[in-house]
Protein backbone atom coordinates (compact mmCIF):
# COMPACT_ATOMS: atom_id res chain seq x y z
CA UNK A 1 0.00 0.00 0.00
CA UNK A 2 1.45 3.32 -0.82
CA UNK A 3 -0.86 5.52 1.62
CA UNK A 4 -3.43 6.11 -0.60
CA UNK A 5 -6.86 5.89 0.66
CA UNK A 6 -9.58 3.37 -1.20
CA UNK A 7 -12.70 2.11 -1.39
CA UNK A 8 -12.05 0.42 2.07
CA UNK A 9 -12.20 3.94 3.87
CA UNK A 10 -14.86 5.29 1.94
CA UNK A 11 -17.07 2.60 2.93
CA UNK A 12 -15.27 2.32 6.87
CA UNK A 13 -15.51 6.35 7.30
CA UNK A 14 -18.62 7.12 5.09
CA UNK A 15 -20.96 4.71 6.58
CA UNK A 16 -20.68 6.91 9.96
CA UNK A 17 -21.65 9.63 8.26
CA UNK A 18 -24.75 7.81 6.71
CA UNK A 19 -25.31 6.47 10.38
CA UNK A 20 -25.60 9.48 12.25
CA UNK A 21 -22.08 10.62 13.12
CA UNK A 22 -21.30 14.31 13.48
CA UNK A 23 -17.80 14.24 13.36
CA UNK A 24 -15.68 11.45 11.61
CA UNK A 25 -12.38 11.34 11.55
CA UNK A 26 -9.67 9.42 9.40
CA UNK A 27 -7.11 8.34 12.40
CA UNK A 28 -3.92 8.01 12.30
CA UNK A 29 -3.10 9.24 8.87
CA UNK A 30 0.90 9.32 8.60
CA UNK A 31 2.95 12.43 7.64
CA UNK A 32 5.95 10.57 6.25
CA UNK A 33 6.14 6.68 4.53
CA UNK A 34 9.05 6.35 8.08
CA UNK A 35 5.99 8.18 10.08
CA UNK A 36 3.69 4.59 9.44
CA UNK A 37 3.26 2.25 12.30
CA UNK A 38 2.52 -0.95 9.72
CA UNK A 39 3.04 -0.86 5.90
CA UNK A 40 -0.28 -0.64 5.52
CA UNK A 41 -0.97 2.75 7.05
CA UNK A 42 -2.55 5.30 4.90
CA UNK A 43 -1.07 8.99 4.70
CA UNK A 44 -0.93 12.36 3.74
CA UNK A 45 2.83 12.78 3.00
CA UNK A 46 2.37 12.66 -0.68
CA UNK A 47 -0.24 15.59 -3.39
CA UNK A 48 -1.27 12.11 -4.64
CA UNK A 49 -3.01 11.41 -1.57
CA UNK A 50 -5.38 14.56 -1.10
CA UNK A 51 -7.76 14.00 -3.67
CA UNK A 52 -8.29 10.23 -2.70
CA UNK A 53 -9.20 11.81 0.81
CA UNK A 54 -11.48 14.59 -0.40
CA UNK A 55 -13.21 12.20 -2.21
CA UNK A 56 -14.20 10.56 1.16
CA UNK A 57 -14.68 13.97 2.27
CA UNK A 58 -17.36 15.07 0.00
CA UNK A 59 -19.39 11.78 0.50
CA UNK A 60 -19.43 12.74 4.58
CA UNK A 61 -20.19 15.98 3.79
CA UNK A 62 -23.19 14.88 1.35
CA UNK A 63 -24.35 13.53 4.50
CA UNK A 64 -24.12 15.65 7.17
CA UNK A 65 -21.36 15.46 8.74
CA UNK A 66 -18.04 17.20 9.42
CA UNK A 67 -14.51 15.35 7.91
CA UNK A 68 -11.41 15.08 10.00
CA UNK A 69 -8.17 14.01 9.93
CA UNK A 70 -5.99 12.78 13.12
CA UNK A 71 -2.56 13.24 11.27
CA UNK A 72 1.03 11.06 12.94
CA UNK A 73 4.45 10.33 13.12
CA UNK A 74 4.44 6.37 15.14
CA UNK A 75 8.31 7.77 16.15
CA UNK A 76 9.60 4.75 18.25
CA UNK A 77 6.52 2.89 17.35
CA UNK A 78 6.66 2.58 13.61
CA UNK A 79 7.31 -0.11 11.45
CA UNK A 80 5.40 -2.87 13.06
CA UNK A 81 3.19 -6.06 11.65
CA UNK A 82 -0.88 -5.18 11.33
CA UNK A 83 -1.82 -5.92 14.66
CA UNK A 84 -3.78 -8.84 12.67
CA UNK A 85 -0.23 -10.33 12.28
CA UNK A 86 0.66 -9.77 15.46
CA UNK A 87 1.70 -6.25 15.76
CA UNK A 88 5.59 -6.54 16.77
CA UNK A 89 8.39 -4.56 14.91
CA UNK A 90 9.53 -5.72 11.94
CA UNK A 91 12.69 -6.36 10.58
CA UNK A 92 13.78 -3.91 8.11
CA UNK A 93 14.68 -6.85 5.73
CA UNK A 94 11.09 -8.21 6.12
CA UNK A 95 8.99 -5.06 5.01
CA UNK A 96 10.15 -3.16 8.22
CA UNK A 97 12.43 0.34 7.99
CA UNK A 98 14.49 2.25 10.24
CA UNK A 99 12.84 3.68 13.11
CA UNK A 100 13.70 7.30 14.73
CA UNK A 101 12.59 9.20 18.28
CA UNK A 102 13.97 11.82 20.39
CA UNK A 103 16.46 9.34 21.80
CA UNK A 104 17.80 5.61 21.11
CA UNK A 105 15.29 3.86 23.69
CA UNK A 106 13.16 0.90 22.67
CA UNK A 107 9.39 1.28 23.05
CA UNK A 108 9.57 -1.66 25.15
CA UNK A 109 7.10 -5.10 24.80
CA UNK A 110 7.18 -6.73 21.17
CA UNK A 111 8.01 -3.03 19.97
CA UNK A 112 12.21 -3.85 20.53
CA UNK A 113 13.57 -1.89 17.53
CA UNK A 114 15.89 0.95 19.29
CA UNK A 115 15.76 4.19 17.32
CA UNK A 116 18.00 6.31 16.12
CA UNK A 117 17.91 9.50 18.32
CA UNK A 118 17.16 12.45 16.17
CA UNK A 119 19.50 15.76 15.63
CA UNK A 120 17.79 19.00 15.79
CA UNK A 121 17.85 18.69 11.76
CA UNK A 122 15.53 15.85 12.10
CA UNK A 123 13.29 17.34 14.62
CA UNK A 124 12.79 20.44 12.04
CA UNK A 125 12.22 17.90 9.08
CA UNK A 126 9.10 16.58 11.03
CA UNK A 127 8.11 19.30 12.17
CA UNK A 128 7.54 20.65 8.43
CA UNK A 129 6.27 17.50 7.87
CA UNK A 130 3.68 17.94 10.05
CA UNK A 131 2.46 21.43 8.47
CA UNK A 132 2.99 20.15 4.93
CA UNK A 133 0.04 17.41 6.22
CA UNK A 134 -2.10 19.99 7.40
CA UNK A 135 -1.79 22.32 4.55
CA UNK A 136 -2.56 18.71 2.48
CA UNK A 137 -5.46 17.55 4.82
CA UNK A 138 -6.85 21.52 4.23
CA UNK A 139 -6.89 21.21 0.70
CA UNK A 140 -8.86 17.77 1.03
CA UNK A 141 -11.73 19.73 2.96
CA UNK A 142 -10.72 18.15 6.20
CA UNK A 143 -12.99 20.80 8.90
CA UNK A 144 -11.22 19.18 11.64
CA UNK A 145 -7.43 18.64 12.56
CA UNK A 146 -6.14 16.50 15.29
CA UNK A 147 -2.24 15.61 16.31
CA UNK A 148 -1.55 12.12 17.04
CA UNK A 149 0.32 12.87 20.52
CA UNK A 150 -0.26 9.49 22.12
CA UNK A 151 2.03 7.35 24.41
CA UNK A 152 5.08 6.52 22.18
CA UNK A 153 4.22 8.31 19.44
CA UNK A 154 6.45 11.39 17.87
CA UNK A 155 4.59 14.09 19.37
CA UNK A 156 4.27 12.16 22.81
CA UNK A 157 8.01 11.82 23.18
CA UNK A 158 9.04 15.03 22.62
CA UNK A 159 6.59 16.36 25.28
CA UNK A 160 7.14 13.87 28.11
CA UNK A 161 10.26 13.58 30.64
CA UNK A 162 10.62 9.76 29.63
CA UNK A 163 11.38 8.46 27.38
CA UNK A 164 12.36 11.30 25.58
CA UNK A 165 16.01 10.95 27.46
CA UNK A 166 17.11 13.40 29.75
CA UNK A 167 19.96 15.28 27.37
CA UNK A 168 18.21 15.67 24.52
CA UNK A 169 17.31 19.51 23.98
CA UNK A 170 13.32 18.96 22.88
CA UNK A 171 12.48 16.14 25.82
CA UNK A 172 13.81 15.16 29.36
CA UNK A 173 13.74 17.80 31.64
CA UNK A 174 10.81 19.59 32.16
CA UNK A 175 12.18 22.27 30.70
CA UNK A 176 12.39 21.48 27.13
CA UNK A 177 8.97 19.50 27.36
CA UNK A 178 6.75 22.32 25.16
CA UNK A 179 9.65 23.05 22.65
CA UNK A 180 6.87 21.19 20.32
CA UNK A 181 4.65 21.98 18.85
CA UNK A 182 4.91 25.50 20.30
CA UNK A 183 8.28 26.31 20.36
CA UNK A 184 9.40 29.47 18.63
CA UNK A 185 11.16 28.04 16.14
CA UNK A 186 8.05 26.26 14.65
CA UNK A 187 6.89 27.36 11.24
CA UNK A 188 3.25 28.61 11.22
CA UNK A 189 0.31 26.06 10.91
CA UNK A 190 -1.69 26.87 7.85
CA UNK A 191 -4.52 29.18 8.41
CA UNK A 192 -8.12 28.04 7.16
CA UNK A 193 -11.42 27.19 8.05
CA UNK A 194 -11.82 24.35 10.50
CA UNK A 195 -10.34 23.49 14.18
CA UNK A 196 -7.08 22.04 15.27
CA UNK A 197 -7.01 19.49 18.25
CA UNK A 198 -4.70 16.84 20.08
CA UNK A 199 -5.17 13.64 20.55
CA UNK A 200 -3.63 12.79 23.86
CA UNK A 201 -4.21 9.12 25.33
CA UNK A 202 -2.80 7.27 28.87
Amino acid sequence: MDGAATDWHLVHLGSRAVGGAGLVVAEASAVSPEGRITPGDAGIWANKHVEPVARINRFIKEHGAAPGIQIAHAGRKASAARPWEGGAHLADDAGGWPVIAPSALAFGGELTKVPRAMSLADIARVQGEFVAAAKRSLAAGCEWLELHAAHGYWIGAVCRTHPAGSGHRHGGRRRHHRTHPRGRDYPQWPRGPGVVGAGIFA
